[in-house]
């Protein structure tokens, strides 16, 4: 049984690369003045869209899908696009700026470098706290596959100056953006359809935990990445309208989040828990479902995570 789920997860990583093309990078520097060059590892248009799949060893396949939903000029005349997760009520705002930066944070004064495309192997860039201690990015390699080209970024732990712990690689190809993650504690979330400025490409409708048909009883996906550092994503499937609460507990029963407390539709959806503030260990998620639809039903699931500092 191990055997084969490992084989899925090994089918999964070799969707989209010819990996016997690995160690194959571009010699020399792109002239800085291809924008074009640049901005296709994070295309950006109204109505864009990409379908990803994540499979988890004890649930099966999980799909959710990211869409562009509006844009807006902010006061320096930067052109921002709102990004919608399909199993999220939240829309975040990416820019890229003059110098290739993927910077995220609108409206917030203070914005945030998700990715810099213009980087070469062996850049780095900070994307929470210090090098002191904090996470960064890593421009680890960049491959040429002739029709398309591929970033692999690595996230990585910082502590005392040191890199300590490799928490996830990031991979973003010519004309189709985010491609594939890997986790160091999860498993991998790999692009299976996408409709791009009008192209498609894959396989865009497979969105089968949207059609709350599908969805027959509670359920709470393992948190991912697990273990994580600071930020990891819990994901839920409701078989009907209900007011759902999630908490977290350490293992002294003490509550030390709530990550939800309202009514939801049918569907699948996700939320998130920073333990920046918390101390390393196990926690525990308790999730409970009350139905709108039929009084007096109830359920309440846990699941344990591991937080690594």
């Amino acid at each position: 049984m191990k055997a084969e789920k490992l084989s899925r997860v090994i089918i999964l990583l070799l969707l989209f690369f010819d990996l016997s093309a690995i160690g194959q990078d571009i010699p020399g520097n792109i002239s800085q003045s291809d924008s074009a060059y640049y901005c296709s590892f994070f295309p950006m248009h109204i109505g864009d869209k990409w379908i990803y799949r994540t499979y988890y060893f004890d649930e099966g396949d999980y799909y959710f899908h990211y869409q562009i939903v509006r844009d807006t000029i902010d006061e320096s005349n930067n052109k921002w696009f709102g990004w919608k997760r399909s199993d999220s009520d939240n829309i975040q705002y990416y820019s890229i700026t003059d110098s290739f930066e993927v910077v995220y944070g609108f409206p917030d004064s203070n914005q945030n470098i998700l990715f810099k495309l213009n980087a070469q192997p062996g850049d780095r860039w900070l994307i929470y706290g210090s090098y002191e201690s904090g996470k960064a990015y890593e421009l680890d390699t960049i491959y040429d596959y002739g029709s398309s080209k591929v970033m692999k970024i690595d996230e990585w732990d910082w502590d005392d100056y040191q890199q300590t712990l490799w928490i996830s690689s990031r991979f973003l190809e010519t004309n189709l953006g985010l491609v594939q993650v890997w986790w160091e504690g999860g498993p991998p979330t790999v692009l299976v359809g996408s409709i791009i400025d009008g192209i498609v490409w894959g396989n865009p409708n497979l969105i089968v935990q949207n059609d709350q048909s599908l969805i027959h009883e509670f359920k709470i996906f393992q948190n991912y990445p697990n273990p994580f550092n600071t930020i990891t994503t819990i994901t839920f499937s409701l078989p009907e309208a209900s007011q759902v609460k999630t908490e977290v507990y350490d293992l002294t029963g003490r509550c030390v989040a709530v990550l939800c407390d309202r009514h939801y539709s049918a569907g699948t959806y996700s939320v998130q828990f920073d333990g920046s503030a918390l101390a390393s260990g196990i926690y525990i998620i308790r999730s409970q479902m009350t139905s709108t639809e039929n009084p007096g039903k109830s359920q309440v699931l846990t699941r344990k995570m591991m937080l690594m500092k």
